[in-house]
């Protein structure tokens, strides 16, 4: 059994979608939405303040 469930982990879909997108610093699978993927990505970049509302600017774009 064990070596069953090494096989399914080997074939999972969103390890091989992060692989290919290289995206290894985000652990969320592909269905994460665009808007939370982007403020993760303004805060590894530290243009935004983690004390911030994450949501204040979306309905603005």
């Amino acid at each position: 059994d064990e070596e069953e469930l090494d096989d399914l982990e080997l074939y999972n879909p969103e390890d091989f979608a992060e692989e290919e997108e290289g995206a290894d610093e985000f652990s969320d699978p592909p269905t994460v939405d665009l808007d939370a993927l982007q403020q993760k990505e303004q805060v590894l970049l530290g243009e935004v303040d983690l004390e911030e509302d994450p949501f204040a600017d979306v309905d603005e774009e």
